[in-house]
């Protein structure tokens, strides 16, 4: 797990390197300015969150003003390897709003590259000022990414075994038919399974479960028993929630 976040932290660190290095040779950012900075500030406490690649950026009002009511945002993004002269695109329905998060859901179309987000405060009764930070929040969707729970297809049982089948989460993303597409479409997901009998407290982790979705219980199964099933997905070797499942043997 440390060398998993060191990396990412490298990585981020990499790319904010490139993203600045392209953004003082191309770009003036109007959050420099002084009349920004007197009359609203840009907003504060900037994160984001992505269940199922599907990407929620949050943030807080400027931190120099005490009346937030007339403040409205406007979130605007771009891949990160692009110079910002090639144009931020603006997130509709996030152009506009007092709201202080966005989702970003399938803008984000490519979830293997890295994007840079910004925030933009919107301020001033007459005269317009628009303050942006001095540098984007950096997201990578499929390293980012937590996983909820697995959806259940089908749980059948005999005497001595249990059956169990599931699918990924749902993404934000279609397809071009507007097919519904899942995790597992755009990122290698696998699964594990633990089971413990009702009456005890020990649960037994049965094996790692890859890409074929399904999963049957033999060993040691015993006939007219209650079982607990547990069920997670794992991403980039982040465990997600887990989902669980009560079922009997038949006698």
């Amino acid at each position: 797990m440390y060398n998993s976040s060191h990396r990412r932290s490298q990585m981020t660190s990499l790319v904010m390197t490139l993203w600045h290095f392209l953004a003082v040779v191309t770009f003036v950012r109007v959050s420099t300015s002084q009349a920004c900075e007197l009359t609203c500030g840009p907003p504060t406490e900037l994160d984001f969150d992505c269940p199922n690649m599907n990407c929620t950026v949050s943030w807080q009002p400027p931190g120099n003003v005490t009346d937030t009511e007339d403040i409205r945002y406007a979130v605007k993004y771009q891949m990160c390897h692009k110079i910002p002269e090639d144009g931020l695109i603006e997130k509709p329905g996030c152009a506009d709003t007092d709201d202080s998060e966005c989702n970003l859901g399938a803008d984000l179309e490519d979830p293997n590259k890295y994007w840079c987000v910004f925030v933009e405060a919107i301020c001033g009764e007459n005269d317009t000022i628009s303050c942006m930070p001095e540098t984007p929040i950096v997201i990578h969707p499929s390293n980012d990414a937590t996983l909820e729970e697995p959806e259940i297809v089908e749980v059948t049982t005999t005497n001595h075994s249990i059956f169990v089948s599931w699918r990924a989460p749902l993404t934000p993303y279609s397809s071009p038919e507007g097919t519904e597409l899942r995790v597992d479409d755009f990122q290698m997901i696998k699964c594990e399974v633990k089971s413990r009998i009702v009456s005890e407290t020990k649960h037994k982790r049965h094996r790692d479960v890859t890409m074929k979705r399904q999963f049957k219980l033999h060993h040691n199964i015993l006939p007219g028993t209650d079982y607990e099933l547990e069920l997670w997905g794992y991403i980039n070797s982040k465990d997600g929630t887990p989902t669980r499942i009560m079922v009997k043997t038949e006698e």
